[in-house]
C-alpha cells in the first residue's frame, strides 16, 4: 500500500538454500538449525534498511520485501555472494562444497489494481528458473509495468 500511495518500486527476493536436505541428512538437524540462524543473519545484514523485511518463508527459504529500491537485482546478488562468503561445509551438494542459494527476485511499480498473488508467483517462478538453471544464481524480472488483479 506504501508502494501505491508514494508511487514507488516494490522489489521481492524469493530465497532457497540449495540442497539443504542434503545438508540436514549429512549434518544433522541441529546443524541445519545453526545453518538457517547463520543464513537469516546474513541476509538480515545485507537487506539491511529500516524498511527491508526479511522473514523465514517456510523449510529453507527466506522471502525479503524492498520498499522504494532500485537496487533489486544488486541486494539480491550480495545476498547470494554473503551466503557463500559464510563458507559453511556443505559437500554431499552437487553445487559448490559450501552452502549456496539460489535467488528469484522481482521488482515492481504496484497501484490499485496490482495481484500480491502475481507479485509473489513472479518471484517464485523467477527462484524456479534459477534452481533450474544450475543453482547458486540469481534470476531477476524487472516488472515496472502494473501487475493486474
Amino acid at each position: 500500500r506504501r508502494a501505491i500511495r508514494q508511487h514507488t518500486a516494490l522489489g521481492l527476493l524469493m530465497i532457497d538454500i540449495d540442497h539443504f536436505k542434503l545438508f540436514n541428512d549429512t549434518y544433522g538437524h541441529q546443524l541445519g538449525d545453526v545453518c538457517l540462524s547463520n543464513v537469516a543473519k546474513i541476509i538480515m545484514k545485507t537487506a539491511s534498511r529500516m524498511t527491508d523485511f526479511v522473514c523465514r518463508y517456510g523449510g529453507e527459504e527466506f522471502t525479503v520485501i524492498l520498499p522504494d529500491t532500485d537496487n533489486v537485482l544488486v541486494i539480491a546478488e550480495e545476498c547470494r555472494l554473503a551466503v557463500e562468503a559464510l563458507c559453511i561445509s556443505n559437500q554431499k551438494s552437487t553445487v559448490c562444497e559450501h552452502l549456496t542459494i539460489s535467488v528469484g527476485a522481482v521488482k515492481i511499480a504496484p497501484n490499485a489494481d496490482s495481484s500480491l498473488y502475481e507479485f509473489i508467483n513472479m518471484a517464485d517462478k523467477a527462484l524456479y528458473q534459477a534452481k533450474e538453471k544450475g543453482r547458486n544464481q540469481v534470476v531477476y524480472f524487472d516488472c515496472m509495468q502494473v501487475i493486474k488483479k
